[in-house]
């Protein structure tokens, strides 16, 4: 069986975020003290860098683009550098961002539904 059949992207995305989020109805708990580190943080990706310039090149939805972005770039240095996944830790960057790279594209420039 292809992997393609034996592993659906959508689904691994719905199902691990959805078991990372609380229910739609309920606000999502913030401790006071992430609250600033998280508009910090929004502020110098997406307000600061990836909006402005998905923005100057003309894209449609450049600040959902943005945030897409983010998740990729956000995601990698925390499973590198914070939760240090051993494998992902030891990889080489130039593998890692081969591999990653065809997403960030598309979120930029691709169809994103």
């Amino acid at each position: 069986m292809p992997v393609e059949d034996a592993i659906d992207g959508h689904r691994v995305a719905h199902d691990h975020s959805v078991t990372a989020t609380h229910p739609p109805d309920q606000p999502q708990p913030r401790p006071p003290c992430h609250t600033q580190a998280n508009r910090h943080l929004h502020d110098f990706m997406i307000t600061n860098i990836l909006a402005p310039v998905l923005r100057a090149v003309g894209v449609d939805q450049p600040d959902f683009r943005a945030v897409l972005v983010a998740t990729q770039v956000v995601g990698i240095a925390v499973v590198r550098y914070v939760a240090r996944f051993d494998q992902f830790a030891a990889t080489d960057i130039d593998r890692i961002v081969t591999a990653v790279a065809p997403t960030v594209q598309r979120y930029i420039t691709g169809d994103i539904a």
